[in-house]
């Protein structure tokens, strides 16, 4: 997880997913909606606050869209520490677009030699 979209300080969105790619680097991966409990969410939110930065840990920038493959300008992204890892279950994923089912949370922590690289098996 690279970061977060919310719409008020205390309403999380989407998380701003990523992983490392062939080459060890942070690579964006798309955006989830949360599908957590407002008590999760809030939890979630605690943690991202305490791990905000300035920038985002991908380069490039990621154009941030929905999965209708709209721009997501209505939310400023909020950048974080790439330590959290979410699990995430796809629907359908595609070259084009991804369409999450749902993700999962873990307290855990992951370096790039223990997470699989985009277009892995």
């Amino acid at each position: 997880m690279v970061g977060y979209l919310a719409a008020s300080p205390n309403r999380l969105s989407s998380l701003i997913l990523a992983q490392y790619d062939q080459r060890g680097k942070i690579a964006y991966a798309g955006l989830v909606g949360t599908g957590l409990s407002q008590e999760a969410r809030g939890m979630l939110l605690a943690q991202l606050h305490a791990l905000k930065r300035k920038t985002c840990p991908c380069a490039p920038v990621p154009i941030l869209r929905d999965h209708f493959r709209e721009l997501r300008t209505d939310l400023p992204p909020q950048w974080v520490k790439p330590v959290l890892v979410v699990q995430v279950e796809y629907r359908k994923r595609t070259a084009r677009a991804n369409i999450p089912a749902g993700p999962g949370f873990g307290n855990c922590m992951a370096s790039a030699g223990s997470m699989k690289p985009l277009n892995a098996s």
